[in-house]
């Protein structure tokens, strides 16, 4: 299974490939000291372990991901144990976590007439100490190093090195709210993008079956309150329950099909594989790594999906269940407006009736071009045309008015987040 990113098995991962890749660190934990007898173990002459066939061997008899100690006694070794250490918030940002990498250096005795374990450290600090590792945000920061006890005739080195990452390492990126009127996707951490899709896509898919994938992130338990039928103790055990845990209530009530509907729009927004497993886990494919689905993940992509689609964080679902008594348990969210194309209706105009005023009205937009525009951007031009009307037609009344305050005439150029 690939390694997610982001999480702490791919930063050790990541260290242990930087370790065993770098021909210096080998030497120091395979060749003795120089004497009359060996050379230097930098010395040019002595043959590579990097491309030799004994690589593999020296490589997993040094560098270890398991400590295993017992081999020791009665062997000559130098030997590199990788593992994680402690787990501490970051005081300083409750977004962060600090994470400890411990690297364990056990060195034999003979090999410790050229100082070979503060070698060792120096080496590792070079090749990890502010410097950048795979899964973990921004720089490896070395800590300590601390004598530890050791078997016979070694001696041991516990090195502690620090670095940050995410509580949840998903976190959403803040947003400028330019990339929505760009058009632009807005990118979850570590490469997961929600996509806005332009209404040609809309088209392409059919605006119901848009609606109804997108309707699958607004699933609302707080409208059950006012179901009559519905048992106050089951009521007070479905609001413990998380937006997501509550989409699977719902599915294992009586219509698993809600599942696959969420795991279908988050393969429209995301455009990447989706995956429902036989234990109904959803998995996001983003190239080799896979990420399972949980309820912040999922209130992340449906923060962006509110904004992408000119919605208000309260907007209700249309997803019809199959089964009755699945149905049953939805009666109440069905109650809210018809679908979420009805719910973005201004003035009592539907989607199709926006599209063709923006088109017509538009300086630069056309029946042919307003198709390449996303739902937020044909909506913001909608309600400029609205504002600059507006403002037009009160101005040209001013002359004919004794009151102009009861006008309440409002500049067109304001701040389009105040008027949405």
């Amino acid at each position: 299974m690939a390694i997610e990113k982001g999480s702490m098995r791919e930063v050790i991962s990541s260290v242990y490939q930087r370790l065993i890749k770098d021909e210096e660190l080998l030497r120091l934990l395979k060749y003795k000291p120089r004497s009359t007898t060996y050379k230097d173990p930098l010395d040019v002459s002595l043959p590579d372990i990097i491309g030799s066939t004994e690589y593999w061997n020296i490589v997993n008899e040094r560098i270890l991901l398991t400590n295993k100690v017992d081999d020791l006694e009665g062997n000559s070794l130098c030997r590199l144990y990788i593992s994680s250490g402690r787990r501490r918030a970051d005081s300083g940002n409750y977004l962060f976590a600090e994470q400890e990498i411990i690297i364990d250096t056990f060195v034999h005795e003979i090999y410790q007439s050229d100082l070979r374990s503060e070698w060792i450290l120096d080496r590792l600090n070079e090749l990890l100490a502010l410097e950048r590792v795979n899964g973990a945000i921004g720089k490896l920061d070395f800590v300590k190093s601390d004598p530890a006890s050791a078997p016979l005739q070694y001696q041991r080195y516990v090195h502690r090195y620090m670095y940050s990452t995410w509580k949840k390492w998903w976190v959403m990126v803040e947003f400028d709210e330019i990339k929505l009127l760009r058009g632009k996707p807005v990118e979850i951490q570590y490469g997961i993008k929600v996509y806005p899709l332009t209404l040609d896509e809309i088209s392409e898919i059919g605006s119901k079956i848009y609606n109804s994938r997108i309707g699958t992130f607004f699933v609302d338990k707080s409208l059950l309150n006012e179901a009559n039928d519905i048992p106050i103790e089951t009521l007070e055990e479905i609001h413990k329950l998380n937006d997501l845990e509550f989409i699977y209530y719902l599915a294992l009530s009586g219509d698993i099909n809600l599942i696959y509907s969420l795991s279908d729009a988050l393969r429209m927004v995301l455009k990447c594989d989706v995956v429902v497993e036989q234990n109904a886990d959803i998995k996001i494919f983003k190239g080799e790594e896979i990420v399972t689905l949980d309820n912040d993940l999922f209130l992340s992509i449906k923060k962006i999906i509110t904004k992408q689609n000119f919605l208000k964080d309260d907007e209700k679902t249309e997803f019809r269940p199959a089964n009755a008594k699945a149905r049953a348990l939805l009666e109440k969210l069905n109650k809210a407006k018809e679908n979420l194309q009805t719910q973005n209706k201004k003035d009592g105009l539907s989607l199709n009736d926006i599209i063709s005023i923006v088109a017509t009205h538009s300086n630069d937009i056309n029946i042919i071009t307003v198709w390449n525009l996303t739902v937020y951007q044909l909506y913001i031009c909608y309600l400029r045309l609205l504002m600059w009307d507006d403002y037009h037609n009160k101005y040209q009344l001013i002359p004919h008015s004794s009151d102009i305050d009861a006008l309440d005439l409002k500049h067109w150029a304001v701040d389009i987040n105040k008027i949405k």
